[in-house]
This record gives C-alpha cells, sequence and structure tokens, in this order.
C-alpha cells in the first residue's frame, strides 16, 4: 500500500482476489472517502481496514502495524475535509493584530507547542478511573502533594505496596512553574523530564521465570497553564517479548480550587506477536487494578494527612461465639457402623469357632 497528500495506492500479485492469477491494483482519491474503519480478520486478528468510499467498500488486511498506518489515513482525510470546506465556503475576511493579540498569539504556539511534543491520542485506548477522581484540594496542592519532587516518597510507598523493588527515582529535570510551588515570582518553565527504574513484581509471568523484571519509566511534566497540566508515562519492561512493546499513561489534572483527576492506558506494539492480545489484556488488567486498588486508597490517605485530616481506621470487633462440640460428617457415622458390623461379624465367626472346638474335644 502506498500513501500520498492525495491517494492512497494498492498493488498486490498475491490475495484473495490473485489466487488463480492476475494483479491488483487499486487507487483511491482521498476526497472520495468517506469513512476509515478499523476491523478485524476472521473475527479474530486486529489487523486490517476498511475504506469507504462512496461507490464501494475496500477491505484491507494482513498489516503489521496497522493502528499507526489507521492514524495516518485518518489524519490525510480530515486534512482534505479541511480543504474541500475552504473551497466551498469561501469568505474574504481581514486580519487586524495588536500588541496584546500577538501576546495571546505567543501563549497559544507555546500550547500548540507542548501539546506537538506529546505521544499521539491514539497510543491511549483505556479510561483508568470511571468515573473521574474529584479532590477537594486546589490543582497546586494536589500537584506538590502527589507529583513534584516533595512527593517522591509518597511514590516510592506506593511502588513498594505493589510489590516492586530498588527503586530508584530521579527528580525533575527543570523546577516547576512558581505558581504551582505557591511562590511569588512569574517564572514558567512549562515542561520537565524525570526516569523511574525499578525492579517490577511480575504479576502474570511464565513458570521458572524470576519474580521480578528490570522496569524503565520515562516521565514527562506539561504545564498548559494555571488550571491544567498533563503527566506522559512510557513504559519499558525486560521480559519475553519486551521488546515488541512499550505501555504508556497519561494523566490529566484540571481545575483550580477543586481537582479532577484523569488517566487514560494504551500498549503500543513496534513488531508483531502472537502474544499480542494476551499482553494487552494482562497489561490493562495489571494498570487499572493497581492504580484503582491501591494508588488511589494511599492518595487519599496521604490528601487527609496533608490536609489535618485525621481518619481513625475501624477496629476489629471481637465477637464472642458458644464452642459446640464439631458436627461428624454422616460419612464418618457410616464408616463407624461398617467397622462395627464387621466386628460383630468377626466375633461370631470366632465364638462358632470355638464351639465347634470345644465339640471335637
Amino acid at each position: 500500500m502506498y500513501i500520498t497528500a492525495n491517494f492512497i495506492g494498492f498493488y498486490s500479485h498475491f490475495n484473495s482476489s490473485t489466487i488463480l492469477g492476475n494483479i491488483t491494483s487499486i487507487i483511491i482519491e482521498l476526497k472520495c472517502i468517506e469513512s476509515i474503519v478499523k476491523k478485524y480478520n476472521a473475527l479474530i486478528f486486529d489487523n486490517s481496514i476498511e475504506i469507504r468510499t462512496k461507490e464501494k467498500k475496500y477491505f484491507f488486511t494482513s498489516f503489521v502495524s496497522r493502528d499507526e498506518a489507521f492514524c495516518i489515513m485518518d489524519k490525510l482525510v480530515m486534512i482534505q475535509e479541511k480543504k474541500k470546506y475552504r473551497v466551498e465556503n469561501y469568505a474574504f475576511f481581514g486580519v487586524e493584530e495588536r500588541k496584546t493579540r500577538l501576546c495571546l498569539q505567543k501563549v497559544m504556539k507555546n500550547k500548540k507547542d507542548l501539546v506537538s511534543r506529546m505521544f499521539p491520542d491514539w497510543y491511549y485506548n483505556d479510561e483508568v478511573f470511571v468515573p473521574e477522581l474529584q479532590i477537594d484540594a486546589s490543582i497546586k496542592k494536589v500537584y506538590q502533594w502527589l507529583f513534584s519532587d516533595a512527593a517522591n516518597g509518597f511514590h516510592k510507598n506506593y511502588l513498594i505496596e505493589t510489590g516492586d523493588k530498588d527503586i530508584e527515582i530521579t527528580p525533575w529535570s527543570a523546577t516547576p512553574p512558581d505558581y504551582f510551588m505557591d511562590l511569588p515570582g512569574n517564572s514558567w518553565i512549562p515542561s520537565a523530564t524525570r526516569i523511574i527504574k525499578c525492579n517490577h513484581k511480575l504479576k502474570e509471568r511464565i513458570p521458572m521465570m524470576p519474580t521480578h523484571a528490570l522496569l524503565k519509566e520515562a516521565q514527562s511534566i506539561y504545564f498548559i497553564n494555571e488550571e491544567k497540566f498533563f503527566i506522559e508515562e512510557e513504559y519499558e519492561v525486560d521480559v519475553p517479548f519486551g521488546s515488541c512493546f512499550k505501555s504508556y499513561l497519561r494523566w490529566v489534572i484540571t481545575g483550580k480550587e477543586k481537582t479532577i483527576i484523569k488517566a487514560k492506558y494504551g500498549c503500543v506494539f513496534s513488531k508483531s506477536t502472537i502474544f499480542k492480545g494476551k499482553i494487552i489484556r494482562e497489561g490493562t488488567k495489571e494498570t487499572l487494578s493497581t492504580l484503582q486498588n491501591i494508588w488511589w486508597p494511599l492518595s487519599q490517605k496521604h490528601i487527609n494527612h496533608s490536609l489535618g485530616i485525621t481518619t481513625e481506621e475501624p477496629k476489629p470487633q471481637i465477637l464472642e461465639t458458644i464452642k459446640s462440640k464439631p458436627d461428624l460428617p454422616i460419612f464418618l457415622y457410616i464408616t463407624i457402623i461398617l467397622l462395627l458390623l464387621i466386628i460383630t461379624k468377626l466375633w461370631k465367626k470366632v465364638t462358632n469357632l470355638e464351639l465347634e472346638l470345644s465339640k471335637t474335644q
């Protein structure tokens, strides 16, 4: 398959249409495409794409990187749609630039630059928190308590709770904006990175494999404005087939006096493997379970402690129980009865033998 700015071309010597010979050659104009849909081949393999035009449907299969091909074609079709709209809805307009507008333009440009550095949206498929998390604290405090360098102790405790060990957390590569640290200055460094390394506990593993594997987590933080920042995490784990894929997690933290936390997870493959489905299922299951059942309860406890709220843990109630004799199971009763019958029968035989012996004497 060949993709250009205006056409999608397909050329094949061997496919379902050429089993008896001939060559398949197809050219589709991007402006004629109505939709592009991800499909399954034989209802099992997620390696196919269906392209629909007004006249026909085209089904292409056996993509090595189906998601990347889909993303490229989808973006090109969207560009064509915008061109078509501009031609059909042409209007003359003028632009007036003033100093204040130029400042706004600069801010918008910086925001675009940040977004362009982030991973594509299609990397992320699964919502982690449904519904989203809501915290009765400002976004500045949430950053300081959960994501700043000062919160490294909290993050380390969380990883220990998940079973990880030998944890190393580097500081953020740049200081955060003064606003997020409650400082009086106007410094605004829009992004920073850090690396987290640990021996990660393997929840699902092949027999005879070690219980832990080296995990490298590359984190990037993007401060969009005073009410929003992103954190993206890229995971590489040293396991069999680990070179075939990477896992990704994106945090979206928004709000001002009250904060909302969202997170999405995804798994992207660079090489084909027959274990793709299992890797995605197990990775999604582990990530959602760990963040929902360990990270969030620990975060709530840490936030309450930072706010000075003490929550008493419920004490276990000791109930007095009346001791009763254990009931014997039915099969034990039957066994006892059978033994008694056998003993009785043997006793009768012994008695009869004694009588016979006494008679002979």
